[in-house]
């Protein structure tokens, strides 16, 4: 990894906004669902960090992947660019477009497609799948908190 990308990306808790959930992947599976699970953030991360909602993502406003468990990423399943596709992981692959995401304030854009990580249907429960959908200004569904954490 170079030095320019360390210095541009950091271990983070993607939460819902205001609310004790995480983002993060069912396993290290090549296709394991990214769904809602509990994370306790609370202080400045989740207590504790865990590998399944800990990611390594580009910081505001920057694009590129976002990983967890070392070398699997966000991924969006076969590439669909429609409303309501479910996001995933897969091995990470050198510039994979299905794997750039521009991470800005407090959205999360899948890179130059109008589409953003959305939280499916409003529902804050655990095992809740994350989804693409159309990017609108102030949806509460596309709104995330990015907790930097210690690993």
């Amino acid at each position: 990894m170079s030095s320019i990308l360390s210095r541009s990306q950091l271990n983070v808790v993607l939460a819902v906004k205001g609310q004790p959930f995480c983002v993060g992947a069912a396993s290290n599976s090549d296709g394991a669902a990214v769904t809602l699970m509990g994370c306790g953030v609370g202080n400045g991360g989740p207590n504790p960090p865990n590998a399944n909602f800990t990611w390594f993502a580009p910081f505001a406003p920057l694009t590129g992947t976002i990983r967890t468990y070392d070398n699997k990423c966000l991924d969006v399943t076969n590439g669909n660019n429609v409303d309501g596709v479910k996001l995933q992981i897969w091995t990470c692959g050198t510039n994979n477009p299905n794997q750039q995401f521009k991470v800005n304030r407090q959205t999360i854009e899948w890179a130059g497609s109008g589409k953003c990580l959305d939280l499916t249907d409003g529902n804050s429960t655990i095992g809740n799948p994350i989804q693409l959908w159309d990017c609108t200004d102030n949806n509460i569904n596309q709104e995330w908190q990015l907790d930097t954490v210690q690993v």
